[in-house]
This record gives C-alpha cells, sequence and structure tokens, in this order.
C-alpha cells in the first residue's frame, strides 16, 4: 500500500534514508546524497506539501520517496538531449528504501504512473542500482539536467504516450 506520510513516520524515513546512503557508499556512489542528504528540512518540506509517500507492507513502513506535481526548476534547461515532451508531470524525488524487499521502485514507478501522464526523475552517474531500475520501469533517457547547487544528474522520464520497445 502506498499512502501519503505523516509526521509520525519521519522516525522511519529518516532511518530509510540512512540505509540509502550506507548502500550508496558501498557501492560506490559516496557522493549522491553524502552524509547529509536529502536534508531534513527538505523531507519536512514534501511532508508539508503533502508530497510525501510511503510504502507500507505488513505494517512496515519499506520505502520512502517524494511525488512532486508541476513544473521543476531543476528540469527547465536539459543538455545533450531533450524530454520526450512538455506536457504537465510529476517528479520523482528521494527514493530510498529498507532494501529488505524487491520491486519497491516498481511501485513507486507504478503509483506514479498512474497519478500523471508523465513521470520524470534523475540520478547520479554512479547511482547503477537507480539507472537500472529507472531503465526497468520503461524511462527514457534525456539527457543531463543540473541541480540548483550546480552538480549534474542523468535525466529520464516516463510518458504514456511513448511505448518502450
Amino acid at each position: 500500500m502506498i499512502r501519503k506520510a505523516v509526521e509520525t513516520d519521519l522516525p522511519r524515513i529518516f532511518e530509510l534514508f540512512a540505509v540509502a546512503r550506507a548502500y550508496m557508499k558501498a557501492t560506490g556512489n559516496g557522493t549522491q546524497w553524502g552524509d547529509t542528504k536529502p536534508e531534513e528540512s527538505a523531507i519536512r518540506e514534501h511532508l508539508s506539501k503533502e508530497n510525501l509517500y510511503v510504502v507500507v507492507l505488513e505494517n512496515i513502513i519499506e520505502a520512502v520517496f517524494a511525488m512532486v506535481p508541476g513544473q521543476d526548476p531543476t528540469y527547465a534547461y536539459i543538455e545533450d538531449g531533450q524530454w520526450l515532451n512538455e506536457e504537465s508531470y510529476v517528479t520523482l524525488h528521494a527514493v530510498a528504501s529498507s532494501r529488505n524487499r524487491k520491486g519497491m521502485f516498481h511501485l513507486i514507478s507504478e503509483f506514479a504512473k498512474e497519478t500523471s501522464a508523465n513521470v520524470r526523475i534523475d540520478t547520479h552517474e554512479k547511482n547503477g542500482t537507480m539507472q537500472h531500475c529507472i531503465h526497468k520501469e520503461g524511462f527514457l533517457y534525456c539527457g543531463i539536467i543540473y541541480l540548483a547547487d550546480g552538480n549534474p544528474r542523468m535525466a529520464y522520464q516516463w510518458s504514456s504516450s511513448i511505448k518502450k520497445n
């Protein structure tokens, strides 16, 4: 089950981000989130705007993600490619799981696809696990975007109007 996160979920959510940071470091991607990302203030902002969601299985929060509707300012400029279209979209951010169960990104992706005909996401070039999950769910690589701090990210989009072979 996927539901909007509530304040009492935050301790578990922060545990999931700690698991994700440790996994990233162990797999050669220690710079994407480092020791501090996503920042607590950003997560609380997603929560207050009702953009933060949790995946709950057997009464345990197994994954967390933000799904933000509307224009993402970091997606306004894309380099070495282009978006599939300029129609309205939701963006997936801050995806993390307990790593105790497989298929969490599949559930998140399906939820996002049911919400919007266009879904965008980005990840670090060294985040091979996320790249694999993104491709597996039918997202297409579109180019490079830059975060507010100037760091590049590989950007992807899924669109209901484009069928992947």
